[in-house]
C-alpha cells in the first residue's frame, strides 16, 4: 500500500526508539529505513495518539499519515514530553527498551518487553497492536522455547479477545494458559489465570463455573500466602453475590478488599471497588449513595492516573444524576467524558456512554436521537458478552418508549429484559 508522511512525522520517531537508532537515521536523513520498518515505527506512533492515518479520498489507497494534536504539541515543542501521564512515558521507554532489545537481538529481555507493551495497547483500546505484540510474544516464546511466555501471551490474548467481546475465544486462551502455568508450577500465575477465567464466566452468565474457578484461584493464593490475590478474588466473588441479589455478601467482601487496597496504597484498585460498591447501590436503586462511591471512585482513580476506570466511574455518575433527575450535571459529565470516549474504549464502555447518551436524550425529547443511542448501547452490550448490561440497556429503552406511549415496543423491551435478568438470577443462584 502507498503512503506518505506529512507534517514531519518522521521526526516523532525519534522520540521511540533506542537513542543509537535515533542518531543512525538522523545521519541517513531517514534514506535506508525500510518501508517495514518505517509503518512499524508509524503504528507505535498511532498507538501512542501522536498520528493519525487518512485517505484523500474515499476509495483512495494512498494513505496519509499526519499529526494528531497531540502530535502536533510533540513536534513543535519537544518539552511536552514532560506533559505527558506516566502510562505515556512508560510506554515510550518500553519501546526505546524494545527497539535496542531487538537491534541486540535479546532474546531474555524481548519477552517481557512485548508483554508489557501489549497491555499499554490493551489499556487505550488499541486492540490489534496489542494482538501483533502478544502473537510476536507467542512466536518467540515457542522459538526459546519457553513455556512461560507461551502462557503469558495466551493470557494477553485471552484479555485482548474479551476487551473485543469475544468471550469463546477468550475462555480458550485462558485455559491452556492456565494448563501451562500448572505444569510449570506457577501457583500465582494459574490462580490469577483463574480469577481471570472467572470473571469471563460472569460475563457469560455461566455463573456455576464462574463461583468453582474463583474458590479454585482463593485456594491457589491462599496456599502461596498472597494476600493480594485472596482480596482480589473476593472483590470477584462480591460481584457474583451481587448478581445473586445478596448485596450484604458483596459488601462485605468488598470492604475487605477495600481495606486490604487501602493499606497497600494501591489506588488503582481502590478506585476499581469504589465504582463495584456504587454499582450495588444502583442495583438497589439508591442513587445517592452511588453517586457517591462514584465520586470517591473518581477522586482517587485520577491520583492513580487511570484513565479507563476513571471513565468508568464518570459514566456511572452520569447515570446516578440521570435517574436522580440532576439532568444539567449529567449533561456536563457527559460532555467532560466525550473527548476521552473518542481514543478508544471497550465495548462494554461504549454502551454504558451511549445508555447514558439515550437516557438524557429522553430528557430533552429528542427521540430519534435517544433511539439511535438506545439502539447503539444494546449494540455494544451484545458485543462485549456482558449480560447483565445487556438487559439494563432493554430495560432503559422500554422506558424510554413508554414516555412516548409506545406500549406495545415498550413491553417487548422490557420483556427481553426481564427474559435476560430472570436467567441470570437463576444461573447466579445455581452457584452456591
Amino acid at each position: 500500500m502507498p503512503f506518505d508522511l506529512e507534517y514531519g512525522c518522521r521526526y516523532l520517531i525519534r522520540f521511540i526508539v533506542s537513542r543509537k537508532r535515533a542518531e543512525e537515521l538522523e545521519e541517513s536523513d531517514f534514506k535506508n529505513i525500510s518501508e517495514q520498518e518505517l509503518l512499524t515505527y508509524i503504528n507505535q506512533l498511532m498507538d501512542l495518539g501522536w498520528v493519525k492515518e487518512q485517505k484523500l479520498k474515499e476509495k483512495d489507497e494512498f494513505v496519509i499519515y499526519a499529526f494528531t494534536e497531540k502530535g502536533r504539541r510533540m513536534y513543535e515543542n519537544p518539552n511536552a514530553l514532560m506533559s505527558l501521564t506516566d502510562s505515556e512515558r512508560e510506554h515510550i521507554m518500553f519501546l526505546r527498551k524494545l527497539d535496542a532489545a531487538r537491534r541486540e537481538e535479546d532474546l531474555i529481555n524481548i519477552p517481557p518487553l512485548l508483554l508489557s507493551l501489549a497491555q499499554c495497547c490493551l489499556g487505550v483500546g488499541r486492540y490489534d497492536s496489542a494482538l501483533v505484540y502478544a502473537v510476536e510474544l507467542q512466536n518467540l516464546a515457542e522459538r526459546i522455547k519457553s513455556l512461560y511466555f507461551k502462557a503469558e501471551s495466551l493470557i494477553m490474548q485471552s484479555k485482548i479477545d474479551n476487551a473485543r467481546g469475544e468471550l469463546d475465544a477468550s475462555i480458550k486462551s485462558l485455559s491452556e494458559g492456565i494448563r501451562l502455568f500448572r505444569e510449570l508450577g506457577e501457583k500465582n500465575r494459574e490462580a490469577e489465570a483463574l480469577r481471570l477465567a472467572g470473571g469471563i464466566l460472569v460475563k457469560m452468565g455461566d455463573f456455576d463455573n464462574a463461583m468453582k474457578h474463583f474458590e479454585e484461584s482463593l485456594d491457589r493464593f491462599a496456599a502461596t500466602n498472597n494476600s493480594k490475590g485472596v482480596a482480589k478474588v473476593k472483590t470477584n466473588m462480591g460481584i457474583l453475590h451481587a448478581m445473586s441479589g445478596d448485596y450484604d455478601t458483596a459488601e462485605r467482601y468488598w470492604e475487605f478488599a477495600l481495606n486490604f487496597a487501602e493499606s497497600i496504597k494501591d489506588y488503582e484498585w481502590v478506585g476499581v471497588i469504589l465504582t463495584n460498591m456504587g454499582g450495588i447501590f444502583e442495583l438497589k436503586k439508591d442513587y445517592e449513595k452511588a453517586a457517591f462511591y462514584h465520586r470517591k471512585a473518581i477522586e482517587v482513580t485520577r491520583k492513580a492516573k487511570d484513565k479507563y476506570t476513571e471513565t468508568l466511574a464518570t459514566l456511572n455518575l452520569a447515570f446516578s444524576q440521570a435517574k436522580l433527575g440532576y439532568f444539567e450535571n449529567t449533561a456536563r459529565l457527559i460532555e467532560g467524558i466525550t473527548p476521552v470516549m473518542k481514543e478508544g474504549f471497550d465495548a462494554y464502555t461504549l454502551a454504558c456512554y451511549e445508555l447514558i447518551q439515550g437516557i438524557y436524550n429522553t430528557y430533552r425529547g429528542s427521540w430519534e436521537d435517544a433511539r439511535k443511542h438506545y439502539e447503539a448501547a444494546i449494540r455494544f452490550a451484545n458485543s462485549s458478552g456482558n449480560m447483565e448490561l445487556i438487559a439494563h440497556c432493554h430495560e432503559e429503552y422500554g422506558l424510554s418508549l413508554l414516555e412516548r406511549d409506545k406500549h406495545e415496543a415498550a413491553k417487548e423491551q422490557l420483556n427481553q429484559s426481564k427474559k435476560i435478568l430472570l436467567t441470570i438470577r437463576k444461573k447466579a443462584t445455581s452457584g452456591f
